[in-house]
């Protein structure tokens, strides 16, 4: 059975530095230092965009099954994201996510709203090279 942590987060400006504590101290338990900050920076990307966008409460998953390092955004908003153009004010969020993730997607949850989430394929040094670039 995979390692998993689960927490239910308030649709509030704390809830990113709530969830990067929880993923730090989950990658670290899992003997999974070098993995920590780019975990963390997508973690508080995806946590933010909820929190502004979605304005609901919102569940974090995260998983590790030796490999991969899986975390998930679930809220209950009907607003899919999406890579958009780059305005002047903002809106670099999932482009980071989309550059420094192994995967990443959207998902329709029946009955809930969706989940995004990102995988990082952990130790991989073309990965953790990629937030030092």
């Amino acid at each position: 059975m995979s390692p998993t942590v689960q927490e239910k987060l308030a649709p509030h400006p704390a809830s990113p530095g709530r969830a990067r504590s929880l993923v730090r101290h989950a990658l670290d338990a899992w003997g999974l230092a070098d993995d920590v900050r780019i975990a963390e920076l997508l973690t508080s990307e995806l946590v933010t965009n909820a929190v502004e966008h979605a304005a609901t409460p919102l569940f974090l998953n995260v998983t590790f099954d030796t490999v991969t390092v899986r975390v998930e955004i679930i809220d209950t908003g009907n607003e899919m994201p999406a890579l958009v153009e780059i305005p002047d004010t903002g809106g670099y969020g999932l482009r980071i996510v989309d550059r420094l993730a192994s995967r990443w997607g959207v998902e329709q949850v029946p009955d809930v709203g969706k989940n995004v989430w990102f995988e990082l394929d952990v130790a991989n040094p073309e990965v953790r090279a990629g937030i030092d670039n």
